[in-house]
């Protein structure tokens, strides 16, 4: 018989303790006559299969020796970015590809193996790198895409990171998440601070150095600003931070100021201040002018999260006694209640394309998961099962992937999962200590 899973203490005591403390030149533009000649695959359909996708080596138009590497570095690293998605299955070839001879292609010997293959054309003269790469659709017998790129050997993961970039907005109708980063909190320096990542985990770098707790980082709209909440001063108060080297702001209303979000296109940002006498979230500007009260009601209010057009307001209240998570429509100034299963819901993100809302919940039997709801409450779906506890949910920019904190491997790690939980696997796992409170950048 399976054994009912208790309630840890320090969960009921969470809930409280939140509120208290190149150079690019297309080789062929798309237009919109070519909207039947492309393949497009559907990110919505959770059982979704991989599709084949052929990338042979690189290939020289020229006989250069500093190429080599060049094209052993470049050939691996473009597979890594379409492995990365979960949504295509590499199909290598490291020799002569059959079906291929200099620029033309052999569509039906081609069809054995693959839907879509990656071509290319490298040339390397006096420090400059130029690169020609194209997209087919076997099954079509069509070119989908190309384009050249030119710029420093330095330059090749930028580039690549560019092609996939424009392959996926062919593909899915939008540029993907491959130049995006990721802001989150580690405790690796001795305390917690917020760091950020390029959207695979590598290439971190320390954003804070507060020397005491630092978390729940929130991007701008324009990625300029990240928004967080800091105890460097003893209370928690929302530290505005420029990336590009401007002033900051602190926003300090009350004895309690956290969970900050900004608000689609504007700098401005919704936060929870303890103003009256419950926590209430507000709208103010990233300097921390007051706008206007965004959700105030008996019981506590937190956690706000944005439809991507800033017309509704997913929050946390509990103001029906357990946290269950709402949703507030500014136009009419109503709020509904989202989440009736369960009697601990939380953390809501609001997907890119406004079909989905993620969010925490906890079960007597499964513990604390994550889970996946439309904004009408119909189509709940839960991503995550097993050891640990999984929580903090937040969207890629494309709203395919969604990176989330667990505790399945004992520490507090980032792990990502596809829209629909599957290909679970770990994001950061090179850094010592615990890593928690992932965002994604717009």
């Amino acid at each position: 018989m399976k054994q009912k899973r208790k309630f840890p203490k320090f969960i009921f005591n969470i809930f409280l303790f939140t509120f208290s403390v190149m150079i690019l030149t297309a080789v062929r533009p798309c237009f919109a006559d070519d909207f039947d000649n492309l393949k497009f695959i559907d990110i919505n359909n959770p059982f979704i299969n991989k599709t084949p996708i052929a990338i042979p080596q690189f290939t020289s138009v020229e006989n250069n020796s500093e190429l080599k590497k060049i094209i052993t570095e470049g050939t691996s690293y473009l597979r890594y970015l379409f492995k990365f998605t979960s949504y295509f299955e590499i199909i290598e070839e490291d020799f002569a590809p059959e079906g291929i001879t200099g620029s033309e292609i052999d569509f039906e010997k081609r069809k054995k193996n693959s839907e879509l293959l990656v071509t290319s054309a490298l040339y390397y003269n006096n420090g400059i790198l130029e690169m020609e790469l194209r997209l087919f659709d076997i099954l079509k017998k069509d070119l989908i895409t190309g384009k050249r790129y030119k710029g420093k050997k330095e330059d090749l993961k930028k580039m690549l990171r560019r092609f996939a970039s424009e392959v996926m907005e062919e593909l899915f109708g939008n540029k993907g998440l491959f130049e995006s980063r990721l802001a989150f909190v580690s405790d690796s320096s001795g305390e917690k601070e917020i760091y950020s990542s390029d959207f695979d985990g590598s290439n971190i770098s320390k954003l804070t150095s507060d020397k005491s707790i630092a978390i729940s980082p929130s991007w701008s709209y324009d990625n300029n600003w990240i928004a967080y909440t800091s105890y460097k001063r003893g209370i928690p108060e929302i530290y505005v931070k420029s990336l590009k080297g401007g002033k900051g702001y602190i926003i300090s209303q009350g004895r309690l100021n956290i969970t900050p979000e900004w608000l689609p296109g504007k700098f401005a940002l919704a936060a929870v201040m303890s103003i009256n006498k419950d926590p209430d979230i507000f709208i103010l500007t990233g300097k921390g002018e007051m706008l206007k009260t965004a959700a105030k009601g008996w019981g506590i209010d937190v956690s706000p999260s944005f439809s991507p057009d800033g017309a509704k307001m997913a929050f946390v209240s509990g103001r029906r006694g357990s946290p269950q998570i709402y949703i507030k429509n500014f136009d009419t100034n109503k709020i509904q209640r989202l989440t009736f299963e369960g009697n601990y819901n939380t953390s809501p993100a609001w997907s890119p394309s406004g079909d989905y809302i993620s969010y925490v919940g906890m079960t007597k039997e499964d513990g604390i998961n994550i889970y996946l709801i439309r904004p009408d409450g119909t189509g709940l779906r839960q991503l995550t099962t097993g050891p640990g506890d999984n929580e903090e949910p937040s969207w890629s920019p494309d709203g395919s992937l969604i990176a989330f904190t667990s505790t399945r491997s004992g520490k507090k790690k980032i792990y990502m999962m596809t829209r629909f939980g599957n290909d679970q696997r770990i994001l950061i796992s090179n850094m010592a200590g615990n890593q928690s409170d992932p965002a994604w950048s717009r």
